[in-house]
């Protein structure tokens, strides 16, 4: 079968070709995606014998790239065909890359609006076709001359201006082919992860990072692709023309001293290491909170030898962070545990008595000696509650929001302590019953003595 051709020179004859030898490069796919369900129509349709129109296939480098019917090609697969149908031209990539933009554009799936804007878009990411005009344009991607115009203002790009692949990100949130290939290489629950470095355009945000420290997977690779995204879009990046050989410019990596010269250098193109670099930075800025246990775990790290820089840095905030630590009032929690650990009872006594409300909240009642026990008691206005009911313990019932009082120092409730004293007895009993002896306070317990305690807690037993 011969098709009919353009005014110049005919398309080739339709050939068979094998399906597994197809490519399908995601930058000639000028649809938004793939419908499933249209690909599920077409696979049942050629199970059942039906024959397509051939799809039209570009030979370059010894490949067969899909540059039209990419539904037919994908149902092909489905339906275990081995051979389609395929117009097939010898050409380069970019001759792959121009007749898929002009796919679909008379005959097929009807295109969408995001679909033709995709199609606009590949044609403006070419630095050649991104000087035409708009009507030359409307021509190559069988839309109209407005519709180009409206996607240049949609990405802010001007005639002769290419569109780059983190402008569509930055505009569509669409990751550009390197940054999904390197999500696809994790597990599905890292996937957003590494999609979000991209969106991290401060050094800040990127040594906060989760996985930084990470020297596994695909993690270096992403940290590196998005600290050269930063470089590019510095301004003024660090001067390295006095270090001209790769070792001198790590050496003067490693002796810097000053956190804004450390940024400075690490975006910049000709940064040496600068993922190490980075995982060091982190270290400047980590969270003050944990700032001093991670120092002293990164100093035992070996991709940090050698940096006497960030050393400088690490130490310098060491210092800071004691100076700033002894330059705060103590907290109240500070307070109460001193006050606990005072050896003298009156002495106790006296500091419970001139301690603030929030020192006595933080106060931690079974750690005081009686006379402060007696004094934290007036002071919170509980001396007229009543004591435990466990005459072991000498603290006093609180009331609860909830259920039965508590006490100040057992923390148990009025009904625990009776249930206690209840399975004591119980557990007395039986034990005499059994023929066991019991010795309370030094003497000997019966059976008929036992009803007469008001609580028990058995000092020893021995067999009988």
């Amino acid at each position: 079968m011969t098709v009919q051709t353009t005014d110049t020179a005919p398309i080739p004859a339709t050939v068979q070709v094998a399906v597994r030898k197809l490519v399908f490069d995601t930058g000639l796919q000028c649809r938004t995606e793939v419908h499933e369900d249209v690909v599920r129509e077409y696979a049942e349709a050629m199970a059942e014998g039906a024959r397509f129109p051939p799809i039209e296939v570009v030979r370059a480098d010894g490949e067969l790239y899909v540059v039209d019917g990419w539904h037919r090609a994908h149902a092909a697969k489905a339906a275990k065909v081995k051979l389609i149908d395929a117009v097939v031209v010898d050409g380069t990539l970019r001759d792959a890359t121009l007749r898929a933009v002009q796919a679909n554009g008379n005959h097929g799936l009807r295109r969408s609006t995001d679909d033709k804007r995709r199609a606009v878009r590949t044609l403006l990411c070419d630095e050649e076709w991104s000087r035409l005009s708009n009507r030359e344009l409307a021509t190559l991607a069988n839309v109209s001359h407005a519709f180009v115009g409206q996607t240049r203002r949609h990405y802010q790009v001007a005639k002769g201006e290419p569109l780059t692949a983190e402008r569509i990100d930055d505009v569509d949130g669409e990751p550009s082919a390197e940054w999904v290939a390197l999500a696809d290489r994790v597990p599905p629950y890292y996937r957003s992860d590494v999609l979000s470095l991209r969106k991290q355009f401060t050094i800040t945000e990127l040594v906060n990072g989760y996985h930084v420290d990470k020297e596994d997977s695909v993690w270096p690779e992403a940290y590196t692709l998005q600290l050269s995204r930063i470089a590019a879009r510095c301004g003024d990046p660090w001067p390295w023309s006095d270090d001209t050989t790769a070792d001198s410019r790590a050496n003067r990596l490693r002796i810097l001293n000053d956190p804004l010269d450390f940024v400075a250098a690490l975006t910049c193109p000709d940064c040496p290491e600068p993922l190490k670099a980075l995982r060091a930075l982190r270290l400047v800025q980590v969270i003050p909170k944990a700032a001093e246990y991670v120092i002293e775990q990164a100093k035992e790290r070996e991709w940090l030898a050698g940096w006497t820089g960030i050393q400088t840095l690490l130490d310098e905030r060491l210092v800071a962070m004691e100076r700033d630590r002894m330059d705060q009032p103590p907290t109240k929690w500070e307070l109460a545990r001193a006050l606990q650990d005072i050896d003298d009872p009156d002495d106790q006594a006296n500091a419970v008595k001139t301690a603030s409300s929030d020192v006595l909240d933080a106060l931690a009642v079974r750690c005081l000696s009686a006379a402060a026990r007696s004094e934290y008691r007036y002071m919170r206005g509980e001396s007229a509650h009543d004591d435990c009911t466990d005459v072991a313990c000498d603290g006093w019932l609180r009331p609860q929001q909830w259920g039965d009082p508590r006490c100040s120092v057992c923390g148990r409730s009025t009904f625990r302590v009776r249930e206690e004293e209840v399975s004591h007895t119980r557990w007395l009993g039986e034990h005499l019953a059994a023929g066991g002896c019991v010795h309370v306070a030094g003497r000997v317990l019966t059976a008929e003595t036992l009803s007469r305690l008001p609580a028990l807690n058995p000092v020893g037993s021995e067999a009988a």
